[in-house]
């Protein structure tokens, strides 16, 4: 008996190997990668270039100076004077600076980068949205004019929408059956409850549309257990079938893991990983100080003001938004969205005096504004090219009337043709304009598929375009501006011009950038931000007796006892809301908002510079 021959052993090439594996997987990845996917990445560098750009570009606020003063106190071991706002913040923050310097970069670094999480954190809105939803919510959100305002902010505003959305997305994969999210959702609810009171106006009303999208889940199982029984015995086996049980324990250690993982993230991040202790008393403190924000408003206008904010800088939220509240009230995913956006708006109303609390209600709005341009743009028409060239036409007429509305607009208050009797009859001829334009694209779409999806890429296609500049503006330039509705005390431009004087003296006198002695009797975070790099630096109510300091740091308007020769120069620090009631014609409302011209004048707090005379002949180094 002989052997039978050995089979040929295959070629190295087609033998499978380790070295083989890896670009099949590399493969396997790139074919996953869709057009929606590089899309999203776009959207997420559009989000990236609004939030992180020219961050040192206006100084800081005084309420962001004292957010950022903890973390350089921290990072230098300098006694903490200052009280931790945000524990999220502080425990982020200060390990930033300890990598590369104290600098407003470096304060509003970590912020920012929350701020682009954010949008891209959209994306995991998988099985709840589909591409085109997804991919819309994304871009309205990332040139959201307050997001983007709140996301270039020093403080842990953005840390708390980040976490908002990514419990929300979390929580909704674990109600779908998937498990594996509840930590996620922990590590969300750990990170939310140590960044800043807003965090808890949205978890209030996501625990509500939490509450209610479940019977929304429930209904369809229940009705299919009901048909399946057909009496209370077979009901009563189904309810205590194995798989029953198992899916009970699966949503109890659903709920075990989710609170662990929020409790260690919870002390992990409040005690920046126990090198400040003290952090869990500052989180425990953010509820009271959520709750404290409660008030009767003092006024009508203060009342209304967030909802102001949100036609100002957020007309996609309200043009959109709201109305997609009505069209996706079909839908479990519409309706559980609805709840959140209403209860988000309910609190803000409730917490008027705080206005950064209405960006908890974009978050929702602008995922309803996802779904309302998926069901716009994803319906399908009878006669498709045909129904093309309705919908560019319906679209194309939309951007025009729109921008010119716009053109006349601003070439009427430039011509202040809004003023005095020519408003009314102006007013009303716009008005008709726009129902006129308002009920032909109405009639257009009422039938039409194609129609309705011009109509709505034409209004979104304005909306992006106001909330592109509005964005830009309100983060640019008008971050410190009181005149904004937004901004209620900011630094003047004139900080940073007091700080490269104070650099050139020292460079010159001392050979150093930061060895002048500087005594201030002005207590604000602002100079002790942006001095307190000066060896010298000190402050006080009151000038030490005989003092030789170099710079004096006065109010205006004193007359400080000096007792050397010194030259002054007069700055302003800090502005708050202007002196006048406001914008009070239409006209200089578009003044403002087209041109930045306004009569307002803003409440600035001045302080006078005195150097020393002696300085001024001391000889430099060039």
């Amino acid at each position: 008996m002989t052997d039978s021959p050995r089979p040929a052993a295959p070629p190295a090439a087609d033998r499978p190997s380790d070295s083989a594996g890896a670009p099949v997987g590399r493969a396997r990845a790139w074919a996953s990668f869709t057009i929606a996917d590089g899309l999203m990445l776009l959207i997420g560098g559009l989000a990236a270039w609004l939030r992180l750009g020219d961050l040192a570009g206006l100084p800081l606020s005084p309420a962001e100076a004292t957010a950022a003063l903890a973390n350089r106190q921290f990072w230098s071991a300098a006694p903490l004077d200052v009280p931790v706002s945000s524990p999220a913040y502080f425990a982020f923050t200060h390990l930033v600076m300890s990598l590369g310097g104290s600098s407003d970069t470096a304060a509003r670094l970590v912020p920012a980068v929350f701020g682009v999480l954010t949008v891209l954190l959209v994306w995991a809105w998988r099985g709840r949205a589909g591409p085109l939803a997804r991919l819309a919510a994304g871009l309205f959100l990332a040139v959201s004019p307050l997001l983007v305002a709140v996301s270039r902010t020093a403080g842990g505003d953005a840390i708390a929408l980040f976490a908002l959305l990514g419990l929300a997305v979390a929580a909704n994969r674990v109600l779908d059956g998937r498990r594996q999210w509840a930590i996620t959702a922990g590590v969300a609810l750990g990170l939310g409850l140590t960044s800043s009171p807003l965090f808890y106006s949205g978890l209030v009303a996501l625990i509500v549309m939490i509450l209610v999208a479940q019977p929304f889940r429930r209904s369809a199982v229940a009705q299919a257990v009901q048909l399946a029984a057909e009496d209370e015995r077979q009901l009563d086996s189904l309810r205590h079938s194995p798989q029953q049980m198992a899916a009970e324990e699966g949503k109890r250690d659903s709920l075990r893991y989710m609170g662990l993982a929020a409790g260690l993230t919870f002390a992990a991040v409040a005690t920046s990983l126990s090198l400040y202790p003290a952090g869990l008393g500052a989180a425990l403190r953010l509820l009271p100080a959520w709750l404290a924000q409660f008030s009767l408003p003092s006024s009508a206008g203060v009342a209304v003001s967030p909802l102001l904010a949100l036609l100002r800088y957020e007309p996609a939220a309200v043009v959109l938004g709201l109305p997609a509240v009505v069209a996706a009230g079909r839908g479990r995913r519409g309706r559980a969205l609805s709840v959140w956006l209403g209860l988000a708006l309910l609190l803000t109303l409730l917490q008027s005096g705080v206005l950064v609390n209405v960006t908890a209600a974009l978050l929702p709005a602008y995922l309803l504004a996802g779904l309302a341009a998926a069901a716009a743009v994803g319906r399908r028409d009878p006669a498709p090219v045909a129904g093309r060239r309705t919908g560019w036409f319906t679209a194309a007429a939309i951007l025009g009337l729109g921008a010119l509305l716009l053109v006349a607009g601003g070439r009427l208050a430039r011509l202040n043709l809004l003023a005095g009797e020519n408003t009314t009859l102006i007013a009303l001829a716009v008005l008709a304009f726009i129902l006129a334009g308002g009920a032909v694209v109405l009639a257009m779409a009422w039938e039409s598929p194609a129609a309705r999806r011009g109509a709505f890429l034409g209004a979104a296609g304005l909306l992006l375009f106001w909330q592109w500049g509005a964005a830009w503006q309100l983060s640019r330039v008008g971050a410190n501006d009181p005149r904004e509705r937004w901004v209620t005390e900011g630094s003047t431009n004139d900080v940073a011009v007091m700080i490269d004087l104070l650099g050139d003296v020292s460079r010159q006198v001392k050979n150093s950038n930061r060895d002048l002695i500087i005594f201030s009797q002005v207590e604000s975070p602002v100079l002790r931000w942006y001095l307190g790099d000066f060896v010298g630096f000190q402050s006080g109510p009151a000038l030490p007796v005989n003092t030789t300091a170099d710079v004096v740091i006065t109010p205006a308007g004193s007359d400080p006892a000096l007792p050397a020769d010194y030259f002054g120069a007069d700055f302003g620090l800090t502005q708050r809301d202007p002196l006048a009631a406001g914008p009070g014609t239409v006209s200089d409302v578009l003044k403002w908002w087209l041109f930045r011209e306004s009569t307002a004048v803003p409440d600035t707090q001045r302080v006078v510079v005195w150097v020393r005379s002696d300085l001024a002949n001391a000889p430099g180094d060039g």
